[in-house]
Protein backbone atom coordinates (compact mmCIF):
# COMPACT_ATOMS: atom_id res chain seq x y z
CA UNK A 1 0.00 0.00 0.00
CA UNK A 2 1.56 3.44 -0.79
CA UNK A 3 -0.24 6.82 -0.27
CA UNK A 4 -0.31 8.98 -3.63
CA UNK A 5 1.29 12.04 -3.54
CA UNK A 6 4.24 10.51 -1.16
CA UNK A 7 7.40 12.63 -1.59
CA UNK A 8 10.02 11.07 -4.23
CA UNK A 9 12.80 10.80 -1.08
CA UNK A 10 10.97 7.92 0.80
CA UNK A 11 9.16 5.86 -2.52
CA UNK A 12 12.19 3.42 -2.27
CA UNK A 13 12.05 2.93 1.75
CA UNK A 14 8.67 2.75 1.59
CA UNK A 15 7.64 0.21 -1.38
CA UNK A 16 10.30 -2.19 0.52
CA UNK A 17 8.89 -1.92 4.13
CA UNK A 18 5.52 -2.97 1.78
CA UNK A 19 7.03 -5.37 0.13
CA UNK A 20 8.85 -7.32 3.22
CA UNK A 21 5.30 -7.11 4.51
CA UNK A 22 4.24 -8.78 1.50
CA UNK A 23 6.84 -11.66 2.12
CA UNK A 24 6.19 -12.45 5.52
CA UNK A 25 7.72 -9.78 7.38
CA UNK A 26 4.49 -8.88 9.87
CA UNK A 27 6.09 -6.50 12.54
CA UNK A 28 6.64 -2.59 11.33
CA UNK A 29 9.73 -2.42 13.03
CA UNK A 30 11.29 -5.08 10.81
CA UNK A 31 9.28 -4.22 7.90
CA UNK A 32 11.12 -0.72 8.52
CA UNK A 33 14.26 -1.80 8.50
CA UNK A 34 14.23 -4.32 6.04
CA UNK A 35 13.36 -1.37 3.68
CA UNK A 36 16.32 0.61 5.36
CA UNK A 37 18.59 -2.59 4.65
CA UNK A 38 17.05 -3.09 0.83
CA UNK A 39 17.48 0.76 -0.22
CA UNK A 40 20.94 0.52 1.85
CA UNK A 41 22.36 -1.94 -0.62
CA UNK A 42 20.88 -1.30 -3.67
CA UNK A 43 23.38 0.31 -6.29
CA UNK A 44 21.64 3.50 -7.36
CA UNK A 45 22.58 6.40 -4.89
CA UNK A 46 18.53 7.85 -4.98
CA UNK A 47 17.41 4.75 -3.16
CA UNK A 48 20.07 4.86 -0.98
CA UNK A 49 19.34 7.77 0.08
CA UNK A 50 15.75 6.71 0.74
CA UNK A 51 16.73 4.78 2.72
CA UNK A 52 19.12 6.94 5.00
CA UNK A 53 17.13 9.38 5.17
CA UNK A 54 14.22 7.34 6.66
CA UNK A 55 16.93 6.11 9.05
CA UNK A 56 17.84 9.55 9.71
CA UNK A 57 14.16 10.58 10.74
CA UNK A 58 13.48 7.70 13.01
CA UNK A 59 17.06 8.38 14.85
CA UNK A 60 15.90 11.97 15.27
CA UNK A 61 12.26 10.99 16.62
CA UNK A 62 14.05 8.58 19.11
CA UNK A 63 16.31 11.27 20.59
CA UNK A 64 13.29 13.90 20.61
CA UNK A 65 11.40 10.85 22.54
CA UNK A 66 13.74 10.36 24.80
CA UNK A 67 14.52 14.23 24.95
CA UNK A 68 18.35 14.14 23.97
CA UNK A 69 20.47 17.47 25.46
CA UNK A 70 21.80 17.70 22.30
CA UNK A 71 19.65 17.45 19.65
CA UNK A 72 19.45 20.86 18.32
CA UNK A 73 22.89 21.00 17.64
CA UNK A 74 23.16 17.64 15.37
CA UNK A 75 20.29 19.35 13.75
CA UNK A 76 21.82 22.37 13.08
CA UNK A 77 25.24 20.12 11.29
CA UNK A 78 22.42 17.84 9.11
CA UNK A 79 22.82 19.92 5.40
CA UNK A 80 20.58 22.00 4.68
CA UNK A 81 19.17 19.95 1.78
CA UNK A 82 18.49 16.96 3.51
CA UNK A 83 16.60 19.04 6.09
CA UNK A 84 14.45 20.77 3.37
CA UNK A 85 13.67 17.00 2.38
CA UNK A 86 12.54 16.26 5.63
CA UNK A 87 10.66 19.02 6.33
CA UNK A 88 9.03 18.16 2.89
CA UNK A 89 8.37 14.88 3.89
CA UNK A 90 6.90 15.90 7.51
CA UNK A 91 4.67 18.66 5.49
CA UNK A 92 3.27 15.74 3.50
CA UNK A 93 2.55 13.51 6.28
CA UNK A 94 1.24 16.35 8.37
CA UNK A 95 -0.78 17.28 5.86
CA UNK A 96 -2.85 14.10 6.63
CA UNK A 97 -3.52 15.11 10.37
CA UNK A 98 -6.67 16.61 11.52
CA UNK A 99 -9.11 16.43 14.40
CA UNK A 100 -9.60 12.85 14.74
CA UNK A 101 -5.84 11.98 14.75
CA UNK A 102 -5.87 10.88 18.37
CA UNK A 103 -8.70 8.87 17.79
CA UNK A 104 -7.60 7.10 14.52
CA UNK A 105 -3.97 6.87 16.57
CA UNK A 106 -5.39 5.11 19.13
CA UNK A 107 -7.45 2.67 17.12
CA UNK A 108 -4.28 1.92 14.73
CA UNK A 109 -2.07 1.27 18.33
CA UNK A 110 -5.04 -1.08 19.27
CA UNK A 111 -5.05 -3.08 15.93
CA UNK A 112 -1.08 -3.26 16.01
CA UNK A 113 -1.01 -4.16 19.77
CA UNK A 114 -4.12 -7.11 18.96
CA UNK A 115 -1.26 -8.42 15.81
CA UNK A 116 0.78 -9.37 18.58
CA UNK A 117 2.76 -5.80 18.25
CA UNK A 118 3.16 -5.55 21.52
CA UNK A 119 4.83 -1.88 20.94
CA UNK A 120 1.78 -0.53 19.56
CA UNK A 121 2.47 2.64 16.95
CA UNK A 122 6.17 2.89 19.07
CA UNK A 123 6.98 -0.55 17.27
CA UNK A 124 7.79 1.30 13.78
CA UNK A 125 10.56 3.38 15.71
CA UNK A 126 12.17 0.08 16.78
CA UNK A 127 13.68 -0.04 13.52
CA UNK A 128 16.60 2.02 15.06
CA UNK A 129 17.87 -0.63 17.66
CA UNK A 130 18.03 -3.10 14.93
CA UNK A 131 19.99 -1.08 12.27
CA UNK A 132 22.40 0.46 15.04
CA UNK A 133 22.67 -3.40 16.19
CA UNK A 134 23.32 -4.53 12.35
CA UNK A 135 25.82 -1.43 11.77
CA UNK A 136 27.58 -2.30 14.85
CA UNK A 137 27.63 -6.26 13.56
CA UNK A 138 29.07 -5.44 10.03
CA UNK A 139 31.99 -2.93 11.70
CA UNK A 140 32.97 -5.46 13.97
CA UNK A 141 33.00 -8.41 11.48
CA UNK A 142 35.01 -5.94 9.14
CA UNK A 143 37.49 -5.46 12.09
CA UNK A 144 37.89 -9.07 11.87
Amino acid sequence: HITAGIPITLQPCVINHEVSHQLGIASEDEANFIGYIACKNNPFSTVQYSGNIQLLRYCLSELRINKYEHISELEKSIPVGIKDDINNISKYWMSYRNEYRKITDKAYDTYLKSNHQKDGIRSYNKMVSLAIFYNRTLRKNDAK
